[in-house]
């Protein structure tokens, strides 16, 4: 599966980098610092998921969310979030994208990556 990686710490860009390539085997094809280099990489690269944060710097996570679902509806979207709330699941949910808490550690990125499904078996 072809990765591309969005948040704006580079630590973490490392990390994911790391955890993705080690723990599914993912090929990282590209890493963006914000919301707007999200979206150009993801139209230039066509990956077949984005992991991004849910606080880019630029643009809110949900509006950039839907903009990748739009622009590369063939690309699964992950978003890492802080703070998981019902509200922000129903979001993510009504987007076509999947939330992912960043407390639950490595294994459930990557579970989350797999089992979030291709665009046209998740309701919109």
């Amino acid at each position: 599966m072809r990765v591309l990686v969005a948040d704006d710490e580079p630590a973490v860009r490392r990390g994911l980098r790391m955890t993705l390539s080690l723990e599914s085997g993912a090929e990282i094809v590209g890493e963006a610092a914000s919301a707007r280099e999200t979206l150009s990489l993801a139209m230039l690269l066509q990956p077949d998921a984005i992991v991004m944060d849910a606080a880019l710097p630029d643009m809110e996570a949900m509006k950039v969310a839907r903009l990748l679902r739009w622009m590369a509806p063939g690309c699964r979207v992950v978003v890492l979030t802080l703070h998981d709330t019902d509200a922000l699941q129903a979001e993510a949910h009504e987007a076509g994208v999947l939330m992912c808490p960043k407390h639950m550690g490595p294994v459930n990125l990557v579970n989350c990556l797999k089992n979030c499904g291709t665009p046209a078996s998740r309701a919109r």
